[in-house]
């Protein structure tokens, strides 16, 4: 099956679609090239491997009648649908997770994210309160390094957020 390709912008007489599952492999921008330098529509063209990207010039043909040529040859499948791309909270949380996994891993398993989140507003609360700063900063953070910690010691120290709709 060839890979999905999608329409990120569009203009008149230029495209630019996205091909995400082949992103990273030049080999495959490069056989794809030489067969796109052989459209007659195509007037120039540029592919990025890193990107996942091709970018096609065609002002003296219509996209209307350069698509079914590009299906025709089954380079790739042209969608009307972007890639589907997970919400700003789960990337968060991925990137969280792995950073999450260096410190452990660099630590040899005995810190975690959440052991440095604790330190890390342990030592702000002792420098806030240092500071003569008691009811400002310190005592929140103060609540959230117990607040914390309580978590750390619980069973289930993983992060849960509930995405159910509360009715």
């Amino acid at each position: 099956m060839p890979p999905q390709a999608y329409i990120v912008h569009q203009t008149r007489s230029r495209v630019r679609l996205r091909l995400a599952e082949k992103r990273n492999d030049p080999d495959f921008f490069e056989e794809i090239s030489d067969r796109l330098a052989a459209i007659p529509g195509i007037a120039g063209f540029q592919s990025r491997s890193t990107t996942g990207c091709i970018i096609l010039q065609h002002p003296e043909q219509p996209w209307d009648e350069l698509e079914p040529e590009l299906r025709r040859l089954g380079l790739f499948e042209i969608t009307d649908l972007p890639e589907t791309r997970g919400t700003a909270l789960e990337s968060v949380q991925s990137g969280l997770s792995r950073i999450d996994q260096v410190v452990a891993a660099g630590s040899d398993g005995r810190l975690d994210l959440r052991t440095l989140a604790y330190l890390g507003l342990m030592t702000l609360t002792i420098t806030q309160a240092i500071r003569g700063q008691l009811l400002g900063p310190s005592i929140p953070l103060l609540f959230n390094a117990m607040s914390l910690i309580d978590r750390l010691s619980s069973s289930d120290a993983r992060l849960t957020i509930d995405t159910q709709d509360p009715d």
